[in-house]
């Protein structure tokens, strides 16, 4: 992520454009509607708006990210492909996810139009960023990233070490062995 230039979390590529901060949905929506469309250009949108989150210089050009095994929510053949960097702990993740993620999953991927391609960016800053990517990977091993994803952000403000084990639990995870992968 840092040599794409992510300085922060949330931060996401739309097909290559870049786009910062923890957007509203709107802005999304224009965003992706208008990849869908065809239009893969780097527009001006993301850097102008009103929103509260001042927003880093993005590049004008488009940026390829490798996706490496990383996890993938929707259709792997889905048009328009947002990449996320993000951090279990970090508040504007949080909101992202509240605000415009569970909007685009309705609207776009369980539509197949688009695939969101999450890669972790866990802040030094954050206690249990760290431990709770781990997790997520865990979980992942028993085919259920998304699944986990979604339950720490919808308890964000609950996210410690002794949560993340119980919550595997909650979403029936086999304990057992999410407790041996998060201990190793």
């Amino acid at each position: 992520g840092a040599n794409k230039g992510v300085s922060g979390t949330p931060s996401f590529f739309i097909n290559g454009e870049k786009v910062g901060g923890a957007i509203p949905f709107e802005q999304f929506k224009s965003i992706i509607n208008r990849k869908l469309s065809g239009d893969n250009s780097i527009a001006n949108a993301n850097r102008d708006d009103n929103s509260v989150i001042q927003k880093p210089k993005v590049p004008s050009e488009k940026v390829d990210i490798d996706l490496g095994d990383s996890p993938v929510l929707g259709d792997k053949d889905a048009s328009v492909t947002i990449v996320e960097f993000s951090d279990f702990e970090c508040p504007y993740c949080g909101r992202f996810y509240s605000d415009a993620y569970l909007k685009i999953k309705e609207k776009y991927v369980d539509e197949g139009k688009v695939k969101i391609v999450f890669k972790h960016n866990p802040l030094p800053f954050h206690q249990f960023a760290f431990v709770a990517s781990e997790a997520t990977e865990c979980a992942r091993n028993q085919g259920k990233f998304f699944e986990y994803h979604d339950y720490i952000f919808t308890h964000q403000p609950d996210l410690s070490e002794v949560n993340l084990k119980v919550w595997a639990s909650e979403i029936g995870l086999d304990t057992a062995k999410f407790n041996t992968c998060l201990d190793s």
